[in-house]
């Protein structure tokens, strides 16, 4: 999906990942940022996360840009070490119901795609 040529700066892909970036910090998150998927509207950002319980709608910088419109996935993946550890996906939900839609529909390609060919660190 295109990006609209009226999306709000959060939405944009140097937007989004300074928002993630800044909610990670302000917020004092356990992610780390690990990959951005800025491929199709809307960005999707990968993070390494130790998060017991994510609310990304309890995070100032996060909830002032999208409020309680976020899809997270999350998906436990084997290190090179052996370990498991959580890789989580943010992404912010468009406002518009058919953006939304397809959104979330791409979203579910776009995570197995990025699982098949992550590199486990």
């Amino acid at each position: 999906m295109p990006f609209p040529a009226n999306a709000p700066p959060a939405f944009t892909p140097k937007g989004f990942q300074a928002l993630v970036e800044r909610s990670i910090q302000e917020c004092g998150l356990k992610m780390k940022l690990e990959a951005m998927d800025c491929s199709e509207y809307p960005c999707i950002a990968w993070t390494d996360s130790q998060q017991e319980r994510i609310n990304m709608a309890e995070c100032a910088p996060w909830a002032e840009a999208f409020g309680h419109k976020t899809s997270v996935v999350v998906q436990n993946v084997i290190g090179a070490d052996g370990g498991t550890r959580a890789l989580v996906g943010l992404m912010a939900v468009p406002e518009d119901p058919t953006e939304r839609r397809v959104a979330f529909r791409r979203s579910r390609e776009r995570t197995s795609s990025l699982l098949q060919t992550y590199v486990q660190p």
